[in-house]
């Protein structure tokens, strides 16, 4: 009997719908019977094998449209239906388009109804027990598929993303709670915009402050009022471990401990909240995050309490029955945790951390497997890594400038020095000696209160120090001198240490970790090369800028990041200044050290909020006297555009 050739026999095939429409075209004409339509089907697969445009969407009208709209230049390597799952767990079919720049969600008749870059595609989650997996996208938010040929595709989405894709076991709505849904961003969106100086400069409403809301609605607040928000800059909000990965590195405490890590690069991994357990068994929610080198415990206030090194690691240990883990540190001691986002964790660590073996064991308690922290850690510890005094290694100074410009670069470095001068002053005169962990017999020995006040402050100065002033002073170390700092104090007061003079730390720490300071002593009079004409400057092998500009963009989300805080708890830091004064022994304390720097507690805080303003009119007059041919020119209008967001808020607080 002969084979009966269906319609389905063609749509089931490789072919893509252009081929298959073909063939069945020519079978409506009369042009060939259907088993020559079938064999042709078997030949034009064997002809394109490698064909991953199935839905033929390049030949798409509206895709065509598009792209010309948009001015790209892209090639489908990918086209299929998957089933996109809402919020509510709802299955909609849609057509999912990869090329090399980025992923499509299509709507009918091959509109496009979404663009993701393949670079903001963060991780790919892929669930082992189903046919689901979600597409993570910080910026905007996840993406939950399914679809039978799950394997294929995230085969072609792997080839085409940096993106990092792990496997978990979870399915149903467990897995659906690993999502982070539109609304969800957008609400945190919101909260962000309302609290975060940072979203609130970068992204202005595009209606005026003074125009009505729309619909009799409330309006929105002012950058001034959002700024003033007590829950500003917590990470409360966040759900799922791409909420804790972007929320940590916009977060300025951890922006600066990766910004000091001289010669390593620390890129951050996964960050979440899992369940530490305690040798005596009690549980403790604790922020964990694992960067390409190493594995944290974090504070609250993301302060490190540790730093362990992925070289350190030597194993994991898991229970085939719980959730619960122990990652094994010989030279120190063990983490017993529990979470069900177990999987990741160890993916992270193992990711770069090839070495690291994980074994399975059939208990599901794990206390047995835990080496525990030995007694006497801790304080001692605390008190050894506590940061030093911030200062630069050298400063610089000038003369005989050819020109309007030379002098204008010049006052930025020079004026720079003397800020970071008296930030450091402050520290050493008016600061640390109120620290109780400096200095035992201080006034203030409730240790939570100094960080209240001074905490945001330090790290305004340690940025200065050790990055802002240091890059300025590379790009004009060939016009001028340089002398080198010996004592961080001396230099900062005029006075010599009542302890044993210390010189110039070869390491410094933050927040418990220490790292290597990128300028050494001897830097300063190494043999330079200037090549004016590329604004660069050799220094032995060294390749540097000269470009003003540049070291600002460099910096500037940096800066943000550290200004970001402290300019928000202006108001109450100035409510806790007025309180200190009330108390006649601070009073006393305040008044004493006015009369030996001549400046009053409220003279030194309020430079920050000053030194804002005063680069948007150096920077102008730079701009001013370049010409716009010169090789700096650009980057010196990028640098005045981002300074004056931030600057505007800094006049609000000088008004």
């Amino acid at each position: 009997m002969a084979k009966v050739y269906k319609k389905t026999d063609y749509l089931a095939s490789e072919l893509t719908e252009a081929q298959r429409m073909s063939i069945i075209k020519r079978i409506m004409q009369g042009h060939m019977s259907e088993e020559e339509a079938y064999n042709e089907v078997l030949r034009e697969t064997q002809k394109t094998p490698g064909n991953r445009d199935k839905l033929n969407v390049e030949s798409e009208k509206n895709w065509q449209s598009y792209l010309k709209s948009q001015k790209l230049d892209e090639k489908v390597a990918y086209s299929a239906y998957v089933q996109k799952i809402n919020h509510h767990g709802k299955k909609q079919e849609r057509l999912f388009v990869l090329t090399e720049g980025a992923m499509y969600n299509l709507g009918d008749n091959f509109h496009v109804k979404r663009r993701v870059k393949m670079e903001d595609i963060e991780r790919v989650t892929d669930s082992t027990s189903s046919e689901g997996f979600i597409i993570h996208v910080p910026k905007e938010y996840d993406y939950h598929f399914e679809s039978k040929k799950k394997k294929e595709l995230l085969g072609k989405l792997k080839d085409l993303t940096k993106a990092e894709f792990v496997e978990v076991e979870t399915k149903g709505e467990e897995f659906q709670k690993m999502v982070t849904t539109k609304a969800q961003r957008r609400g945190r969106g919101r909260q962000r915009s309302n609290n975060s100086f940072l979203l609130a400069v970068d992204s202005p409403s595009p209606r005026s402050a003074s125009a009505p809301p729309p619909n009799g609605g409330a309006r929105r607040p002012s950058v001034m009022a959002t700024l003033m928000s007590p829950s500003t800059y917590t990470l409360d909000n966040c759900k799922s471990p791409s909420d804790w990965k972007a929320a940590l590195e916009r977060n300025y405490k951890w922006s600066m401990h990766v910004a000091q890590r001289d010669g390593e690069e620390e890129v951050l991994i996964f960050a979440g909240k899992i369940t530490k357990i305690n040798s005596r068994g009690r549980r403790q929610k604790r922020l964990v995050a694992v960067t390409n080198r190493a594995m944290y415990n974090l504070t609250d206030r993301v302060e490190v309490n540790r730093r362990v090194d992925l070289t350190k690691i030597e194993s994991v240990t898991t229970s085939q029955k719980s959730q619960e883990f122990v990652v094994h540190v010989p030279s120190e001691y063990d983490y017993w945790f529990e979470s069900e986002l177990r999987q990741m964790v160890i993916s992270a660590l193992r990711e770069n951390g090839i070495h690291i073996r994980e074994h399975s064991v059939p208990e599901p308690k794990l206390k047995e497997y835990v080496q525990v922290k030995s007694k006497g850690d801790g304080e001692e510890k605390r008190r050894v890594d506590l940061p030093e005094l911030p200062a630069l290694k050298y400063v610089c100074s000038f003369s005989d400038l050819k020109d309007k410009r030379a002098h204008i670069r010049a006052e930025l470095v020079t004026t720079e020095q003397s800020y970071c001068k008296s930030l450091v002053r402050f520290l050493a005169e008016y600061a640390y000696p109120l620290d109780v962990e400096r200095n035992k017999n201080s006034l203030m020995q409730n240790r939570n209160k100094w960080v209240d006040i001074f905490d945001n402050f330090e790290n305004i100065v340690r940025f200065h120090c050790d990055f802002f002033c240091p890059d300025l002073q590379k790009c004009l170390r060939n016009e001028g001198r340089t002398e080198p700092i010996v004592s961080a104090y001396t230099w900062a007061t005029g006075k010599k240490e009542k302890s044993k003079a210390r010189s110039a730390p070869a390491s410094r720490v933050f927040r418990g970790v220490s790292h290597r300071t990128s300028i050494s002593a001897t830097e300063g009079v190494v043999d330079k090369v200037a090549d004016e004409s590329k604004g660069t400057i050799l220094v032995g092998k060294k390749k540097e800028t000269t470009d003003i500009g540049m070291a600002f963009n460099k910096r500037v989300t940096l800066l943000k990041t550290v200004y970001e805080p402290y300019l928000a708890g202006w108001t109450k830091l100035q409510e806790a200044v007025k309180k200190l004064n009330q108390k006649s022994k601070y009073n006393k304390y305040l008044l004493s050290k006015q009369g030996e720097t001549g400046l009053s507690i409220s003279s030194f805080l309020i430079m920050p909020i000053q030194r804002v303003p005063r680069y948007v009119l150096l920077i102008r007059e730079l701009v001013k006297h370049t010409d716009e041919e010169h090789p700096e020119y650009s980057s010196l209008q990028r640098a005045l555009k981002s300074i004056q967001k931030i600057a505007k808020v800094c006049d609000s607080h000088i008004k």
